[in-house]
């Protein structure tokens, strides 16, 4: 049997109406909490050139991806893509989606057709590794927007940053889509080379080097300089330490690329 209502009583009809409509979206429907972004984890890929070699690497997609900033991640010469643990989780949790490559004749990854040596001022051989980690983040339809693709390299993969920059700033009718760069230990000369290029257009670069290291601090300062749109040279003191071993010691460093790429697209 139902009992009436008395006029005590309504004051705890009255918040218990005001409890349901707070639990209540615009449209009066009962909501519940948005469930927390679903983590990712790295998995193995294998990237295919068009030169016809088979490339290893990692791809991990940022958490709660959608056609969000994508980075390729190219090691130095007789490194890996271990050389990017140190930095790995830090862009991560930047909100990037990640792929690391092995160069060819590196890593798990198919030999070269010419001895080792060679690769770092062959302009036929690093580049298809390039061009192939490019076009995997391009495939990435769902995690990944083609004009939020950046490239972070370390010593000679710095140099072929600086190559991916050139060959999608610089008038290409096929541009490679490497939108903004950051580079640590890079040389600007060897980047030439491997462009077989000397009169570069770069556009919106980081270029981190060791003060100490007095080559490449010297050539982060000359890249600066002929870098249209956002432009850093930045020059760790104290220290010559190179590439992956600059990344590894130096926590400013890490934090400095981890905001780099979000910093130029703005988001």
């Amino acid at each position: 049997m139902w009992q009436a209502l008395s006029m005590r009583d309504l004051p705890l009809l009255l918040l218990l109406i005001a409890g349901l409509f707070a639990g209540c979206d615009g449209s009066g429907s009962l909501t519940d909490d948005p469930e927390p972004a679903t983590p990712t984890a790295p998995v193995e890929v294998t990237l295919a050139t068009d030169d016809g070699l088979s490339l290893a690497g990692t791809y991990q997609a940022a958490v709660g991806a959608d056609r969000g900033p994508g980075l390729l991640l190219l090691h130095q010469f007789e490194g890996d893509r271990a050389d990017f643990d140190p930095i790995w989780d830090d862009l991560h949790a930047a909100g990037y989606t990640l792929l690391a490559i092995d160069f060819r004749s590196h890593g798990a990854s198919d030999d070269a057709s010419v001895n080792i040596q060679a690769l770092p001022s062959d302009p036929d051989q690093l580049a298809h590794d390039v061009v192939a980690g490019l076009e995997y983040l391009e495939a990435q339809n769902f995690d990944v927007s083609d004009d939020l693709i950046g490239v972070l390299g370390l010593s000679v993969g710095g140099n072929m940053a600086i190559v991916a920059n050139q060959k999608t700033h610089g008038g290409q009718a096929s541009p490679w889509g490497a939108m903004a760069i950051a580079t640590v230990s890079a040389r600007l000369d060897r980047a030439e080379v491997l462009a077989a290029d000397t009169s570069l257009t770069l556009r919106d670069g980081l270029y981190v080097a060791g003060a100490d290291e007095t080559i490449q601090a010297g050539e982060a300062v000359a890249l600066e300089a002929i870098t249209g749109g956002h432009r850093e040279a930045m020059l760790v003191p104290g220290t010559s330490a190179h590439g992956a071993a600059l990344i590894a010691q130096d926590e400013q460093v890490r934090q400095r690329l981890a905001s780099w790429f979000s910093e130029v697209w703005g988001l």
